[in-house]
């Protein structure tokens, strides 16, 4: 199943990224792809403090 066709099945969900890499750098990848504004929890990478 293609991401896009899941994320249309599960919108309502929570979607977000963590990662080790740089944040700023996967901002920019994910929203370059158009997908950024379907992560409504946020895209966490480094640097950031994550809890």
């Amino acid at each position: 199943m293609r991401l896009e066709a899941l994320w249309q099945q599960a919108h309502d969900a929570r979607w977000l990224i963590v990662s080790g890499g740089d944040q700023a750098e996967l901002c920019d990848v994910f929203a370059s792809r158009g997908i950024a504004e379907w992560l409504n929890v946020g895209i966490l990478g480094s640097p950031i403090t994550k809890n």
